[in-house]
């Protein structure tokens, strides 16, 4: 990249640290639910109780979903081939308009070497626009265009 060389299996290690870190609070978030949505042994069981439950349940469905598809970006991440890339394309890591990309895998912010990064999916608008893209091509997105400043 431009100014500043950027070290690709960190920021590799410091994506798949923080998208674990996702994991790690769903896997939790599931576990509570599963929790809740267990019958009590006490003996005592009403017909509130089969309602929570009910409803702990369905939670619990809906967070091991959430949970599944984070699983599955930890995946997509680890397969990712972070080797030097000259074109737009998974496993890039690109500058657009002053903003850092990891490209091939969707993710909120997380910071690396001092920087931040975001992820962006192949199923992303913004990859369709930026795909086979070299540093120094332009890209039009949303009504907005942009150079690309670096490719790696």
């Amino acid at each position: 990249m431009s100014e500043q060389r950027i070290d690709k299996e960190q920021v590799r290690n410091d994506l798949l640290s923080h998208l674990r870190g996702g994991e790690d609070v769903l896997d939790e978030a599931v576990q509570v639910r599963a929790t809740d949505a267990a019958p009590t042994d006490d003996g005592a069981y009403t017909i509130d109780d089969e309602v929570q439950a009910d409803e702990a349940g369905d939670t619990h469905a809906a967070f091991q979903q959430v949970d599944d598809a984070q699983a599955d970006l930890v995946a997509d991440a680890r397969g990712l081939d972070f080797s030097p890339k000259d074109t737009v394309e998974p496993g890039a890591i690109i500058t657009l308009a002053g903003d850092r990309y990891v490209v091939g895998v969707a993710s909120d912010e997380f910071t690396s070497g001092g920087a931040t990064y975001a992820g962006i999916g192949t199923d992303a608008p913004l990859y369709a626009e930026l795909r086979g893209k070299r540093a120094g091509d332009s890209v039009s997105f949303r009504g907005q265009s942009s150079s690309i400043d670096a490719v790696c």
